[in-house]
């Protein structure tokens, strides 16, 4: 069997163990730090430096092209048509493992690898992508929008970690260079957080006005970019009660603000849609569970197709703030099914 592995390093202890891992159970490691917007070279010394603790061969691979077309102008993009763009999951599907499996290919490996905590396991026969051990680090939602043809050369070797304690102390038993070094935070092109002001940086903002939810104007806003669905903080308003952003108009320049209970639905619609377990007919349903948001738990629902590219969801109960923008990620249990992005209908 061809033991080859490309392994997506990034200088941090988790693709730090994960080829520790690798390299324990037989397979011939080869680790590609993706280079992805100036700036983010810093992480390039840890990496390599993994790599020559555990002797295997480095490659430093420069995308900050691919990256700005893929990931970035789509996120600038996204908030000026007042949405509320997820940039890991397109920079997961369009960059990240596109160009390792691109580099699989020219180096002659079987295996794409990452210290992403999730699982790849067969159900029915079928390799699927399942939730990591630790559902508190589990990042299966970040993956969904990988095509089906990938996920039977895909290895997680972190999926059957119980805690990030446990791959600190199996990093720092394996004397692995970086076992303290902190865990990213983020936005990884915009290390501040704040996002507003890389925007500022790139673009105008969309000004307008604020409106009720009843209709009555509340006086111009900072620009509806600076804006997502469920917000509160940073509105600057004055109410007889806690106001809250519930609709972005792209158009008018207007942000809809009121009562936080209106903030809530059970039913949204999705589209760019991608299905890792199985496609559906227009007009087929299936009983799912879904999650609307990265950190929020997975809530039975009804999904059906209405179209090519377009699926309705029927939760079984309301939930906060649906957000179009972010992803609508379906679960068989603990597998992932599939899912596509938030659209206002």
């Amino acid at each position: 069997m061809n033991t080859r592995v490309i392994l997506g390093v990034s200088g941090g202890v988790d693709s730090a163990l994960a080829a520790s891992l690798l390299l324990e159970q037989g397979y011939h490691v080869i680790g590609v730090y993706l280079d992805l917007y100036p700036g983010a070279e810093a992480g390039v010394k840890d990496a390599e430096a993994v790599c020559y603790y555990l002797d295997i061969p480095f490659i430093h691979l420069e995308a900050h092209e691919q990256f700005k077309e893929e990931v970035m102008e789509p996120f600038i993009e996204d908030y000026q048509q007042g949405r509320t763009p997820n940039p890991c999951v397109l920079c997961n599907d369009k960059v990240k493992f596109s160009l390792l499996f691109e580099m699989a290919e020219e180096e002659g490996a079987s295996f794409v690898a990452t210290g992403h905590y999730a699982r790849l396991s067969l159900k029915d026969g079928v390799p699927l992508i399942q939730k990591a051990v630790d559902e508190k680090k589990d990042q299966s939602y970040m993956l969904y929008r990988l095509k089906r043809e990938l996920l039977p050369r895909l290895l997680f070797p972190l999926g059957e970690m119980e805690s990030k304690a446990q791959v600190r102390a199996l990093a720092k038993e394996r004397k692995l260079p970086i076992f303290t070094k902190k865990d990213s935070q983020d936005i990884c092109f915009i290390p501040s957080g704040d996002h507003l002001a890389f925007l500022k940086e790139k673009i105008s903002l969309t000004h307008g006005d604020f409106y009720l939810s009843s209709g009555e104007e509340l006086g111009p806003h900072k620009g509806i970019e600076a804006y997502t669905r469920g917000q509160r903080k940073g509105l600057g308003l004055s109410h007889t009660h806690p106001l809250y952003v519930l609709d972005i108009e792209k158009e008018s320049g207007r942000v809809i603000v009121g009562k936080e209970e209106d903030l809530f639905s059970s039913v949204v619609y999705a589209d760019r849609l991608n299905f890792q377990a199985e496609d559906l007919q227009i007009g087929e349903t299936r009983r799912l569970l879904g999650k609307v948001r990265y950190s929020q738990k997975a809530y039975p629902c009804t999904i059906k197709k209405l179209s090519e590219d377009l699926l309705k969801v029927d939760f079984d109960e309301a939930l906060r703030a649906p957000t179009p923008g972010q992803s609508l990620v379906l679960y068989d249990g603990d597998y992932l099914y599939g899912g596509g992005i938030l659209v206002k209908r």
